[in-house]
């Protein structure tokens, strides 16, 4: 997502807690046609903007500044 591409992953884990729906696509584990499918219909969406989009979310939300915010509400919420 930092390179500002869109996700292909298998459902699993924390996956949908950290790549927004609108920028990636899950299929079930241990399917590789669905997995194709996938990254077939990723490459003929709009990339342009997708890419442009993707990079500026991760950005805001990913940020040093923003890791940096987040840690120091959790210490004063600790404190």
């Amino acid at each position: 997502m930092a390179c500002g591409l869109p996700v292909v992953a298998t459902d699993v884990g924390g996956i949908r807690e950290i790549v927004p729906p609108q920028f990636g696509l899950f299929v079930p584990p241990e399917n590789p046609a669905e997995m194709t499918d996938a990254i077939i219909e990723i490459l003929r969406s709009n990339l342009s903007q997708l890419k442009h989009d993707l990079r500026t979310m991760v950005e805001e939300r990913y940020s040093w500044e923003k890791n940096v915010e987040r840690l120091t509400e959790i210490y004063e919420q600790l404190i």
